[in-house]
């Protein structure tokens, strides 16, 4: 799912040029907030805060 391919065919799809500042501003978001524990309904899963960060590192890298 979130295999550098996928991540680049996500991207052309989106067609848009900010995608990367954008989840680099999400990153700052959770960065910032004091919960430690990331609740996705659309991954279905509960993340540690570090898990969830390093997560978007990943995926802001391959963007």
């Amino acid at each position: 799912m979130f295999w550098p391919e996928n991540l680049e065919d996500a991207k052309q799809q989106l067609k848009d040029p900010d995608i990367k500042q954008k989840f680099g501003k999400l990153r700052q978001e959770l960065i910032n907030k004091p919960e430690e524990l990331i609740s996705s309904s659309i991954l279905n899963n509960l993340f540690d805060k570090k898990v969830f960060i390093e997560l978007l590192d990943h995926i802001i890298f391959y963007l």
